[in-house]
């Protein structure tokens, strides 16, 4: 994956959230695990409960205390920085 900023003038490369990536037309491919159901129920949770769910989309991993719209956070499971809020993922969907 190429990093935004890699080989320019900027001071160092950031990591791409989804919007960034849509627009390099990148679009990263989320863990099988990740179905729509969990990402819904996941989403719900976040609205009407106090809990901020979101998901690792390399490894499936959930990630808690995440917010709704977290963008390329690093996972605490595989490292990789590819966790998404669980809303964020939900405009996906449609």
């Amino acid at each position: 994956m190429r990093l935004i900023g890699e080989g320019g003038n900027s001071p160092q490369p950031t990591l791409p959230g989804i919007r960034q990536l849509e627009i390099l037309n990148m679009t990263q491919e989320r863990h099988p695990s990740i179905t729509d159901d969990r990402i819904i129920a996941a989403a719900e949770l976040s609205m009407f409960g106090n809990d901020y769910p979101g998901f690792c989309l390399d490894c499936g991993a959930d990630a808690d205390g995440c917010e709704p719209d977290a963008e390329g956070y690093r996972c605490e499971e595989c490292g990789a920085y590819a966790v998404y809020g669980a809303e964020l993922l939900m405009f996906e969907l449609t």
